[in-house]
């Protein structure tokens, strides 16, 4: 029914052509992840592979510079989990223990060959401030307790979800608070 409503809205709000068609394909493999890795706390690299060849293959189909900023927007993304990944591993002592997994990193990446360098910070801060929210919520909740392993992908995916389907006038506000530099 979510997946309805939300195909209902990109239709609504793309009307038709390359850009509803980008977004109901991207969509795809975000669900994937984000089902499957709420219910196992496991991202499965094929689906990632084929979402960042969706994310490229949309981005060629643009021009040279839409495939440039795809594959910017990739490498920044997973240049900066990684780093997020190596500093937790850091601070936890134990990468087996770390809040979130490589399967992020590479999640990262998708959204960012999706998104562009004009959507990828404000996706991956909305799926981050979403996973905040979710955090609170299921531990004020008592649905999770403190050292219960609460799944990240699934709000990844949920703020590129929400990236891909607003205008980027709405999402001004994110990108004033998470840096001034956002391009677009």
């Amino acid at each position: 029914m979510l997946v309805a409503a939300y195909y209902a809205a990109a239709a609504a709000r793309f009307g038709g052509g390359r850009d509803l068609a980008a977004v109901l394909v991207f969509a795809v493999p975000l669900l994937v992840v984000l089902l499957i890795d709420w219910w196992t706390r496991f991202i499965y690299t094929d689906v990632i592979g084929l979402g960042l060849l969706a994310g490229l293959g949309f981005a060629v189909l643009d021009g040279f510079g839409a495939l440039l900023g795809a594959l910017l927007a990739a490498a920044g993304a997973v240049t900066v989990f990684a780093v997020f990944f190596v500093l937790a591993a850091v601070i936890y002592r134990n990468v087996g223990v770390v809040p979130f997994g490589l399967g992020d990193v590479s999640l990262a990446a998708m959204i960012g060959a999706m998104t562009g360098t004009g959507g990828v910070v404000g996706a991956l801060f909305t799926g981050i401030l979403l996973a905040g929210l979710g955090s609170i919520f299921l531990l004020g909740t008592r649905r999770a307790r403190r050292r219960d392993v609460i799944p990240y992908g699934p709000y990844l995916c949920a703020g590129a979800l929400v990236t891909l389907l607003l205008p980027r006038v709405m999402l001004a506000p994110i990108q004033r608070v998470c840096c001034s530099s956002w391009p677009g």
